[in-house]
């Protein structure tokens, strides 16, 4: 199973990003573009096994409303076939070659799911010239490219994927506009096209793509926030009907991955005399418990902005920092912890960013199988430059403690009796940092 063949090369005309494939099917494909100003778009999409029949989407005008964003439907796509798709711009082809990619095989059987590459990171912060930033001269936008290269079937962005605060004296653009500013230069960077452009993208957020530093259901621009996110991702689905917020579901090969809105509903982690103060909120909480129940995946991956395991309080000489994480909110965790015992969900890993280090964290539990959180961070963000006494924290796997720009690659393979992922976290040039098999056995299935 491969979701990607080969990147785009450069865009011309009006196409500024994309096209980037979101939640995709055996039978369809949503695709998210963005043009430079007002034009008509559509694309022209063909099997490359039947090239001469081509097939193309409905003309949509851009707005600068909807910031020249489009979201189109690719339809009628057959299962386990490689296709073509160019964008067309008033008429005019939008890229010197056009994107290829592979549809999944029909929906398998039990047993039956195909091998598959995942990819995850966090933390991309760009320069900005409006701000006063010069452009970083250590190759650290490499990384995508990189991670191109690797030929995945689908990328998972953990949050603080474009940086809302910018510039050494933290100036905020805390509006519509100056937050959609940050998408709008975050996503044209030349560097970021052919992984945009490669596999399927699912994404969540944390702080600086939802607001300012550490914010929760307390921020007043939530909503925009919110129209901002559905705006230039291309998910599933967004929370439930009567219930906002990010979080859904998807599925690439055996793999469930629940993405979860660790901000919309979130307390503040300072908050005293609230014993019961949520990070996730109860009607979250009960969505993630009936949709695990309901996973028939052999890995269900949770992912969340922040730490969901780590207990661990970053010290110094007269003083003392707990790091943002579910840690801060003892009690909906243990609650959720004691909820997964009692019923006995096997398949459990959970993935994280937000650190700007990558770890890999294992927590035993009497009678259950261990619990793993893979901390992927940053990409392009500044690494750690204190990690306090983090190397000392019990839950450490020995050896993936690593304060650099880094991505996290995630191979899902093996016969059906007993798959495995393989779990490599890997530098700007691919380099690897640390490696882990985790299998179906060892998560009780």
């Amino acid at each position: 199973m491969t979701g990607f063949v080969r990147p785009a090369r450069a865009s011309v005309g009006q196409l500024r990003a994309g096209p980037m494939r979101g939640h995709s099917t055996p039978r369809s494909a949503w695709f998210w573009l963005q043009t430079e100003s007002a034009c008509d778009l559509r694309l022209e999409y063909w099997d490359l096994q039947r090239p001469g029949q081509r097939l193309q989407t409905s003309v949509t005008r851009t707005h600068a409303a909807e910031s020249h964003c489009v979201h189109a439907r690719l339809g009628t796509l057959s299962p386990g076939a490689s296709y073509a798709v160019q964008p067309l711009i008033d008429g005019e082809v939008a890229l010197e070659e056009p994107v290829v990619f592979q549809t999944e095989a029909a929906f398998p059987r039990a047993g039956q799911a195909a091998d598959a590459t995942l990819l995850a990171g966090s933390c991309a912060r760009t320069h900005d010239p409006l701000f006063g930033e010069a452009a970083p001269t250590d190759g650290r936008y490499g990384i995508f490219e990189t991670m191109a290269r690797e030929q995945a079937d689908a990328m998972v962005w953990l949050g603080d994927n474009v940086y809302f605060r910018a510039g050494s004296g933290h100036l905020r653009a805390f509006d519509r506009e100056g937050m959609d500013h940050r998408y709008r230069h975050t996503r044209a960077l030349d560097a970021l096209q052919p992984l945009l452009r490669g596999p399927r993208h699912l994404a969540i957020w944390d702080d600086h793509d939802y607001g300012p530093n550490n914010p929760g259901q307390e921020w007043i621009f939530k909503d925009t926030s919110l129209t901002l996110f559905k705006r230039y991702w291309c998910n599933a689905s967004y929370g439930l009907p009567g219930l906002d917020g990010v979080f859904g579901v998807d599925r690439v090969s055996d793999v469930d991955l629940f993405l979860l809105d660790g901000r919309y509903y979130r307390d503040d982690q300072y908050l005293k005399g609230v014993p019961d103060k949520q990070m996730l909120g109860a009607g979250q909480m009960r969505w993630l418990q009936n949709s695990l129940l309901q996973s028939t995946a052999r890995f269900k991956v949770i992912c969340n902005g922040t730490s969901v395991l780590t207990n661990w309080v970053m010290q110094g000489e007269g003083w003392e920092y707990a790091p943002e994480g579910w840690r801060n909110y003892a009690a909906e965790r243990a609650a959720f912890m004691r909820w997964l015992k009692t019923n006995d969900v096997r398949g459990v890993i959970f993935l994280s960013g937000d650190r700007h280090f990558t770890q890999l964290l294992r927590q035993e539990r009497d009678g259950q199988y261990p619990l793993y959180e893979i901390v992927t961070s940053p990409l392009t963000a500044g690494p750690s430059r204190d990690l306090g006494n983090e190397p000392d924290n019990p839950l450490v796997v020995e050896g993936t403690l690593h304060a650099r720009h880094n991505y996290c690659r995630m191979r899902v393979v093996g016969a059906a009796e007993e798959r495995r992922l393989e779990v490599t976290v890997r530098g700007t040039q691919g380099e690897i940092l640390w490696q882990r098999i985790i299998t179906t056995a060892e998560l009780g299935n």
